[in-house]
């Protein structure tokens, strides 16, 4: 084996490897040349020759790498020498291509700028034609009216081109249809104002019946209750007249017994127990004011007492008419009769028992 550094694993032509960097079989058959010279290679690792023989192999199967290795990148190297040059006239074609196509387009650009602007301004009103021909039953007649005038502006657009008969198509249909639902929507109006009208009157007359009832109430009480006092009134005067009468007939009766007292009087002078009541009554008369007029109760209870006890009225008449011989019975009578009604002012009769005055 060779000692020279730079020797190969088997000798390689510079021109004819960078050739084969271009066939790739070729390049697979030089391989293939190193790697069985490699394996026939054979060296006795026990001794030092061998081990410096294997160690020279080694390199030499490294210079064989580095080598083709460099051939390869020079060859790269070239071709992207060629390749730069290549780029830098293509960056020129397309600047210059470029700019030549923009001249080129540039009236077809400025026609597709304005044909988009004319088909969104004609897609616009679609849009609107649509909006306005949608009907909405809940709709007021106001607002469908609105429909109605936009549907015709837009029918006298005139600008539609080739959308013109889809867009007129659609105008008439939605003018039609708004106009029913219009229709449709006074008609409604006219009927929720009816029945607004008619419950209004209705509310109206609940009120005037609510307040015819409440006078009507109001009136029936106020009659009633004219009428109680009414009664009332007629009842008062019946019982004041009713007393009236009493008060005259018993101030008749007590003027009539004391005209018989007095005549009893100027005929006979009384005894000591008369003279004695009659004082008695006379001073408390001047002390105590004048009673009350005796009641119809106060006469029935007199009555009840002298029929109850007809011997002691029998007894005071006896000792009346034996005092006064010239009185009569009779006069002795209605005298006592007249002190226990109570009609002989400032006399009356005591007795152990009981009084017959209530």
């Amino acid at each position: 084996m060779t000692n020279d550094k730079n020797a190969l694993v088997v000798a390689i032509d510079e021109t004819k490897a960078i050739a084969y960097f271009k066939d790739s079989e070729k390049f697979d058959e030089l391989l293939t040349n190193i790697e069985e010279t490699c394996q026939n290679f054979v060296a006795d690792v026990e001794t030092k020759s061998g081990r410096a023989d294997i160690k020279s192999m080694a390199y030499r199967v490294t210079r064989t790498r580095t080598t083709l290795d460099g051939w390869g990148k020079k060859l790269n190297e070239e071709k992207r020498a060629e390749i730069e040059a290549v780029d830098s006239v293509r960056r020129g074609m397309r600047e210059r291509l470029e700019k030549l196509q923009d001249q080129v387009r540039k009236p077809l650009n400025e026609w597709e700028e304005q044909e988009g602007v004319r088909i969104a301004r004609i897609k616009s009103r679609l849009q609107l034609i649509n909006e306005h021909a949608r009907v909405d039953f809940s709709a007021s007649s106001a607002m469908i009216s609105d429909h109605l005038k936009e549907l015709n502006d837009l029918n006298d657009w005139g600008e539609y081109d080739e959308f013109e008969e889809d867009a007129l198509a659609k105008i008439e249909q939605g003018i039609k249809d708004q106009n029913e639902a219009l229709t449709a929507a006074i008609l409604r109006e006219e009927q929720a104002q009816e029945l607004a009208k008619v419950k209004a009157e209705m509310e109206e007359a609940q009120r005037a019946a609510a307040k015819a009832k409440a006078e009507t109430e109001r009136a029936e009480k106020e009659a009633a209750q004219a009428k109680a006092d009414k009664e009332q009134a007629e009842k008062d005067a019946e019982e004041a007249k009713a007393r009236a009468a009493r008060i005259h007939e018993a101030r008749e009766r007590q003027a009539k017994a004391q005209q018989i007292v007095d005549a009893a009087k100027q005929e006979a002078a009384p005894s000591n127990q008369v003279n004695t009541i009659v004082q008695a009554s006379d001073d408390a008369a001047k002390e105590e004011p004048e009673p009350e007029p005796v009641t119809e109760h106060h006469y029935q209870r007199l009555v009840e007492i002298a029929k109850e006890d007809k011997d002691a009225f029998n007894e005071a008449v006896s000792q009346l008419y034996h005092h006064y011989p010239s009185m009569g019975a009779d006069s002795a009578k209605a005298i006592l009769r007249s002190i226990y009604d109570g009609q002989i002012k400032h006399v009356s009769f005591i007795k152990k028992r009981d009084s017959l005055r209530p």
